[in-house]
């Protein structure tokens, strides 16, 4: 049988949206250490897994199960990488849970999406150690970074997999304590474009055409669609509580086209500017540029992925369906933070909210809002605003 090798460019990247049944048995289940802590992990992941089955998980229970699995994660990584067991530390969060409700949404939506987090992580290590990686939900592996290019040193998986029941943990303190709803809405303007000066408030990097769209708003299409890195970056930077938000239109679609939207970039080097996200492959971004970003209109993938970057390509949330897969569809999409929460609206829904407590480096305080293409993307933007997020109402 033959199998489809698909190359990824960094450890955390893993597209198996076209994955067959194929490939899946040729997945070898584990991380090539201790079988018997192994085994040990994946029947904690699997218990963990029943209890949020429950109509009403105890998630302090979970959180305290999360926690040992932790430990016998953490040991085995120090056997892969031959160092000393770490101590498994509770990430800090704040006492109350901040339930940080964006305009047109609900508290209980973002609790929805923190459960669906702890379900991801604790999902996925179990499928990477069971050897069910690929399944009707493929992306499970991607949630720790566990790929094809692991096929032969499975200890490489040891260290995505210890980092995901951080996670796990993060999502199941956060579940568990008492929630803090605050209930937010758009303030000042900080940012605004309509496009009818072109693109002057943008650096633009990548080989990529710009003109102003016969609708209104700017044009931007790849020129070379095996290029995957085409960018443009506000030139005003934002800090604190804010959301970027602006009208969507895909011209094209197909398996290959592509859009992801940014917030929070900054150069890793310092004395670099923002062109050092663009390179020949997206390794140059994934490692280039500190940043948060979720991708839509993604070829065939239907999946709409949330990532961290600067060191490395990690994974902070992935829902399907794809929330803006039609062609020639206006879609309006909103990307904002409040203090550590990071928060995607698409045509209405709220796809994504992911607390960073540090599972991936410091979590990133401000910089400018981006758009990316890649695959031949031809896409019309309109309407771009920046807001100041402010509270809507008091807490008492």
């Amino acid at each position: 049988m033959k199998a489809i090798v698909l190359v990824l460019s960094v450890l955390s990247a893993l597209f198996v949206g076209a994955a067959t049944m194929s490939e899946a048995a040729e997945f070898q289940a584990g991380l090539g250490l201790d079988a018997k802590q192994e085994k040990q992990l994946a029947d904690a992941a699997d218990t963990i897994l029943t209890a949020l089955k429950a109509a009403e998980p105890d998630y302090k229970q979970i959180a305290a199960d999360v926690a040992k699995a932790r430990t016998v994660a953490n040991a085995l990584l120090a056997q892969a990488e031959q160092t000393e067991a770490a101590k498994a530390e509770v990430p800090k969060l704040p006492a109350k849970s901040p339930v940080v409700v964006p305009p047109g949404c609900r508290a209980d939506t973002v609790r929805a999406r923190w459960k669906e987090q702890l379900w991801l992580r604790v999902k996925s290590v179990y499928e990477v150690l069971s050897g069910t990686i690929v399944s009707k939900r493929p992306q499970w592996g991607e949630a720790i970074g566990v790929g094809w290019r692991h096929r032969r040193d499975l200890t490489k998986r040891a260290r995505p997999t210890a980092a995901a029941l951080r996670e796990a943990q993060v999502f199941a303190l956060l579940l568990s304590r008492k929630p803090e709803v605050i209930r937010v809405r758009r303030g000042e303007v900080l940012f605004e474009d309509d496009f009818s000066k072109g693109a002057d408030k943008w650096h633009l990097y990548g080989p990529c055409t710009t003109t102003k769209a016969k609708a209104g708003g700017l044009r931007r299409k790849n020129k070379r669609v095996r290029h995957a890195d085409t960018m443009m970056w506000t030139k005003q930077a934002f800090d604190g509580n804010f959301v970027f938000e602006f009208t969507f239109i895909a011209n094209n679609g197909g398996s290959k086209p592509g859009c992801l939207f940014a917030i929070c970039g900054t150069p890793v080097k310092k004395g670099t500017d923002l062109s050092v996200s663009c390179g020949v492959t997206m390794d140059a971004y994934n490692h280039g540029v500190h940043a948060y970003h979720f991708s839509m209109h993604r070829g065939l993938t239907g999946i709409c992925n949330g990532r961290k970057v600067g060191t490395g390509l990690h994974l902070i949330g992935s829902r399907t369906p794809d929330p803006c897969p039609k062609v020639g569809t206006p879609y309006k999409v909103a990307v904002g933070k409040w203090g550590g929460l990071v928060f995607c609206i698409a045509d209405g829904t709220l796809q994504h909210v992911y607390y960073d407590a540090g599972t991936f480096g410091p979590a990133l305080e401000g910089g400018s809002c981006g758009m990316r293409h890649w695959g031949g993307t031809d896409v019309t933007y309109q309407d771009v605003k920046v807001y100041r997020l402010v509270e809507a109402e008091v807490r008492k």
